[in-house]
């Protein structure tokens, strides 16, 4: 081997080593790509070009001439695609055309050489071993050199443009280096192809390629020296801001991205190469575009951390996130960009407005709070809103129905309550829940005939609604503040004044309405039970008239009897309409209706007396009844009367469990159980006089 052969081993295994290595040191950069496909050319003409300077045979020369060719022909479209992206020209390599026009005379140029010998006229051998001679006659070999000296020409003017163009001090002494050495490249190559193949046929081996390591070694000082293709923008490694739960951007100085994480990317629902060279500011809303140029005018002097803005994502929804971001500057102190570091705040943003919406809002009706309205009541009291006219209003029998049919029924009577406000008030007023059953709307400009309307008007739509089976009644009270002088507080008193005034004149007819509701909603609820009350009542009369009480009391006990089970209304109906036996569980839920009966007529004044009998009707003589245990004649009369009478129909009436017993049957129970479980007085009282049966029998 020759020292041209050694030479030319020496340039080739040297252009594979440099690529490889920039290759693998940022597989993804396009530039090192490019970087790599050019040492490959170079790799592919040098080492066949030594190869082919020891071979044995003219035949194996034009062998590996042509694997050669597969270097020289691609070089030049090659340089010209790595000189477009370190010059940043890739939004003109996003056109498919300019491949077209880059690798076209490469196809064609190795298409002539695989048909025709163009560039190469014969093969010799000497002391320096196979040497090609240049095919200078044909045309085909000049075109080949005008392709090279053009493609030369285009990446020096590329180069010198950076060099001019670039705000950047580490790109400008970047493009210095390179264009340099590439000059001296340029016509050491022009020099030796002339010298050697065109002016002076000098019988040596083709050596062009090995004038190209000038260049490539500009190239590896721009690297070592200026980080030219580093891994990313000396921030860190490419794995680490892979790793970053956060979103991860870069920006260059000119305002476009360079580099997205893959959180960036499952955050914004973009695929890389939708926001790679794109500005920034397409991700930013256009309310925002003034806000994000503020703090990117502002990173220069200082990092800027979490900011509340939002980004867009690629189908325009807005995403709140948590934005910092800092600049990246060179050592020399010359900007390079800024990094930015967004994380999404969706349900945080989430959460906070359910915590905002839940300060200010009633969590069962929805409607405005106390809070609220305290806040706005004093932001409303001004001159401009005069008229401002409080209406106070106050839901009528809520405790009895939370006490009798559950407080799942008497949330349901709030919210139903609500919607009927909001629909009768109008869309600026201010309604609020005050508390409980207590509901308060603020209404600026208005005056007495307007609130009066309003009042109406909700009245009228609370016929339209019920609640289950039961009607809805509210009271009201207003006032009006005419003047700035007046106290918004006392007009705030003069309508809660009034509001309780109309609920007492109405309350004792409310609680009456109330109870007879609740009556129809126990009969809706057990028909069997509707039939039973009537029967009771009637015997709990005929036992009050044979025992010889005064008129208004027989009526008393009749209505006792009647009423003596509405506590059911607030037993479940799975546990009202068992036709099994009741299990211990539901039997303590049972034995609780006493109470609950005596809760809901304890309400209406007229009704206190009847709800003690009620109370204590499931008591027993011998003291092992409930709820209390009462025994003898601690037990009120009436409750004993209605004990006898309520057993007596239940046994004589299909029930839901157990034996329906025949009138005799029934006669013959009351008798073992006097004494026991009836007031025996009481018991033969009504076997004797009311049944008409005999008692010794």
């Amino acid at each position: 081997m020759t020292l041209f052969s050694h030479l030319l081993f020496l340039c080739g295994i040297t252009y594979l080593v440099i690529g490889v290595v920039m290759l693998f040191k940022d597989r993804n950069a396009a530039l090192n790509r490019a970087f790599f496909a050019l040492t490959l050319c170079l790799f592919v003409w040098s080492f066949s070009s030594a190869v082919l300077t020891v071979l044995p045979d003219k035949a194996s020369c034009i062998l590996w001439n042509t694997i050669a060719s597969l270097g020289y022909c691609t070089f030049a479209s090659t340089s010209i695609h790595f000189f477009l992206i370190y010059t940043k020209k890739k939004a003109l390599l996003k056109k498919w055309w300019i491949y077209v026009v880059l690798y076209l005379p490469a196809a064609i140029f190795l298409l002539q050489e695989l048909k025709h010998d163009l560039f190469v006229s014969d093969y010799i051998h000497n002391q320096f071993g196979w040497v090609s001679v240049a095919n200078v006659g044909s045309v085909w070999f000049w075109i080949f050199v005008a392709s090279l000296a053009v493609s030369g020409t285009l990446n020096i003017y590329l180069c010198y443009s950076m060099l001019k163009k670039s705000a950047s001090a580490r790109e400008r002494k970047q493009a210095g280096i390179i264009l340099l050495s590439a000059i001296i490249s340029y016509l050491f190559c022009v020099v030796l192809i002339s010298f050697t193949k065109i002016f002076i046929n000098i019988e040596i081996p083709d050596i062009t390629v090995t004038g190209l390591m000038i260049w490539l070694l500009g190239i590896l000082y721009a690297i070592l020296k200026h980080q030219l293709m580093s891994l990313s923008p000396t921030l860190a490694a490419e794995s680490i801001l892979q790793t970053i739960v956060d979103s991860v951007i870069l920006v260059d100085q000119q305002g476009l991205i360079t580099y997205v994480n893959t959180e960036t990317l499952t955050l914004l629902g973009y695929e890389r190469e939708d926001l790679l060279e794109k500005p920034i500011e397409i991700l930013i809303p256009k309310d925002l575009k003034s806000e994000m140029e503020s703090i990117i005018h502002t990173l220069p002097h200082g990092p800027v951390r979490n900011k509340d803005i939002s980004f867009l994502s690629s189908d325009n929804t807005r995403i709140p996130i948590l934005f910092s971001a800092a600049v990246c500057n060179e050592n020399d102190g010359d900007y390079l960009g800024f990094v930015a570091l967004s994380r999404d705040i969706t349900e945080y943003k989430k959460r906070e407005e359910e915590i905002r919406f839940l300060s200010y809002h009633d969590q069962l009706t929805g409607l405005y709070n106390r809070r609220f309205y305290d806040e706005e009541l004093k932001r409303l009291d001004t001159k401009r809103n005069l008229p401002i006219s409080i209406i106070m209003s106050d839901v009528n029998g809520l405790k009895i129905i939370n006490d009798s049919i559950g407080h799942a029924m008497g949330d349901e009577l709030l919210k139903t309550v609500a919607h009927v406000l909001m629909n009768g008030c109008r869309a600026d007023d201010i309604i609020a829940r005050l508390g409980g059953d207590e509901f308060v709307v603020l209404l600026p400009k208005t005056d007495k005939s307007q609130v009066e309307q309003i009042i109406a008007r909700i009245n009228e739509q609370l016929k339209n609604e019920k609640v289950g089976a039961l009607d809805i009644s509210i009271s009201f009270g207003y006032d009006v503040k005419n003047s700035e002088h007046e106290n918004m507080q006392d007009i705030f008193k003069t309508a809660e004044d009034q509001m309780y005034k109309n609920k007492l004149l109405n309350s004792s007819s409310t609680r009456r309405n109330t109870i007879d509701l609740i009556m129809n909603a126990l009969y809706e609820k057990n028909h069997r039970e509707m039939l039973h009350s009537k029967r009771v009542g009637e015997l709990c009369e005929a036992i009050a008239l044979k025992m010889n009480f005064e008129k208004e009391t027989v009526y008393r006990i009749k209505i006792a009897g009647l009423m003596h089970d509405i506590g059911k209304i607030g037993i479940d109906d799975k546990t009202l309409n068992k036709p099994d036996k009741l299990d211990d569980d539901e039997w303590v839920i049972m034995k609780q209706h006493p109470e609950i009966g005596q809760r809901i007529l304890s309400s209406a004044s007229e009704f206190s007396e009847i709800g003690d009998y009620i109370f204590e009707h499931q008591e027993k003589w011998d003291g092992t009844g409930y709820p209390r245990g009462l025994k003898g004649e601690e037990i009120l009369l009436q409750a004993r009367i209605i004990a006898v009478a309520d057993s007596y129909d239940a046994m004589t009436s299909v029930r839901n469990y157990g034996k329906e017993f025949s009138v005799e049957e029934a006669i013959n129970e009351i008798k073992r159980c006097s004494g026991t479980q009836f007031d025996p007085t009481i018991a033969k009282i009504f076997v004797e006089k009311v049944l008409e049966k005999g008692w010794d029998n």
